[in-house]
């Protein structure tokens, strides 16, 4: 299974790129998507709490299943009233 991961704003400076090419020899959830970047990205660990998941543009929970093809993005959660 072939998946595209975007990071965004401080998410990219963090990681130190904007893109990721992934492969998973399994089906992937969200939350498990999440665990295998910290381990790759430690870093993006402090930005966990205030990081959202969109699955092709469409903003989803941890327990959204990832398909091959999908292009995953982690957003900075924004504020706002």
């Amino acid at each position: 299974m072939e998946i595209t991961v975007k990071f965004h704003s401080l998410h990219a400076v963090v990681a130190g790129t904007r893109r990721d090419e992934m492969t998973a020899s399994e089906p992937l959830t969200v939350k498990k998507l999440l665990e295998l970047l910290l381990r790759k990205y430690p870093g993006l660990e402090r930005l966990a709490e205030s990081t959202i998941v969109s699955i092709n543009r469409k903003l989803v929970h941890d327990d959204a299943m990832i398909n091959d093809g999908d292009e995953v993005a982690l957003l900075p959660l924004a504020g706002g009233g």
